[in-house]
């Protein structure tokens, strides 16, 4: 499936994998904090995971993607 994105840049493809993976850890988290914080400790907890991990993504695929030859 990855050889589609040999010679393209990744930033898209690591922020759309940060948010999904954001998204799962933001909603564990979220979750779990809800049960002794109150809800808006919990709604931001998740928030501030999933933009993270979405930014961190998002930098990642940055500098892992194979950058364009310029001639």
């Amino acid at each position: 499936m990855f050889h589609y994105f040999k010679g393209r840049r990744l930033t898209h493809l690591g922020c759309a994998l940060g948010v999904s993976l954001g998204l799962m850890i933001g909603l564990i988290v979220g979750g779990a904090l809800s049960v002794s914080h109150p809800l808006s400790v919990a709604v931001w907890a998740m928030v501030g995971v999933t933009v993270a991990v979405g930014v961190a993504g998002w930098v990642l695929g940055a500098i892992f993607s194979p950058k364009p030859e310029t001639k």
